[in-house]
């Protein structure tokens, strides 16, 4: 459908076919099909996403190339970490105290839909007086 002369006449640099063909084995091996007739205009991409809603795959476009991803479990790297896999005195952490410097408040300017006009608020993290704005 993606390459045919009545559909998108897309080439294989506009498809991830790399991903399609990963997909495929997984669809045969669960036994996912997909036979229907669209007796409707579609655009190509409204056609994808109708077939991919077959088998909870979900299509984007990405740099312009059509990118398909599957809903389903993927491995990710992960990290635990233990007194095994940990180096002794690796770890370090700096404290900076607060100084007579630190910024403890910001000015914020934002457009208020309501009013139409320009307003300013001060924003600080803590209910600390404030001393020491930062624009």
């Amino acid at each position: 459908m993606c390459k045919a002369d009545y559909a998108g006449k897309l080439s294989d640099d506009e498809i991830n076919l790399e991903k399609l063909e990963y997909l495929d084995k997984i669809y045969q091996e669960k036994g996912d099909t997909f036979n229907a007739v669209f007796d409707s205009k579609l655009t190509l991409l409204e056609a994808l996403s109708r077939i991919g809603k077959a088998s909870r795959t979900l299509l984007y476009v990405q740099a312009g190339k059509v990118q398909f991803t599957r809903d389903g479990i993927e491995e990710a790297p992960s990290m635990m970490f233990h007194a095994g896999n940990i180096v002794k005195d690796s770890w370090s952490i700096d404290y900076i105290l607060p100084t007579s410097q630190t910024i403890d408040y910001a000015e914020v300017a934002y457009f208020d839909e309501r009013t139409w006009s320009n307003k300013t608020i001060d924003v600080c993290l803590d209910e600390n007086k404030k001393s020491k704005k930062h624009k």
